[in-house]
């Protein structure tokens, strides 16, 4: 399997999180069905599925300890917050959200008043505004997907000495 370069967001594959640093490159990949994967440069390190909302994965791999930890950002469930920690280390926090600004929905909106006002002058049955509803929505998703979501990488660029 291919892995991907940087941090995405696809619809069919799920969202791919990137850490590349020297000689580490992890990539965790949350796929849509609950299945969490964890490859450490380039190899299957852990693979766990959970359906719960805070998850946790706990694993040694060639003599490091990881912990990835996913759960929500907020309360609305538009945003969640994935960390990767290496040997009790934070390397990075991403965070996953929805973008939701009216802005980039507008184009969306007009597009099914543009087709619904024809429809109704014609007086076509109410399953045809279903139709055409499902054929736009699933257009918007798979077209413009990338625009949908957001991704924000946090470095941890924090130290403490006790």
């Amino acid at each position: 399997m291919r892995l991907p370069a940087k941090s995405t967001w696809h619809i069919l594959k799920g969202t791919w999180f990137v850490y590349n640093r020297q000689k580490l490159n992890v990539h965790i990949q949350l796929k849509n069905n609950g299945m969490q994967l964890v490859y450490v440069n380039g190899t299957l390190a852990n693979k766990v599925r959970s359906l719960k909302l805070k998850t946790e994965q706990l694993f040694e791999f060639e003599n490091d300890k990881y912990v990835v930890r996913t759960s929500p950002a907020n309360k609305a469930m538009t945003s969640f917050t994935t960390e990767l920690i290496l040997n009790d280390e934070l390397l990075r926090t991403y965070t996953f959200s929805y973008r939701t600004d009216l802005k980039r929905y507008f184009p969306f909106l007009l597009l099914v008043v543009g087709l619904t006002i024809p429809m109704a002058l014609l007086k076509l049955p109410d399953w045809s505004y279903y139709v055409m509803l499902g054929i736009v929505v699933l257009l918007k998703i798979f077209i413009f997907n990338k625009s949908l979501f957001e991704i924000k990488e946090v470095e941890n660029k924090f130290s403490v000495d006790i």
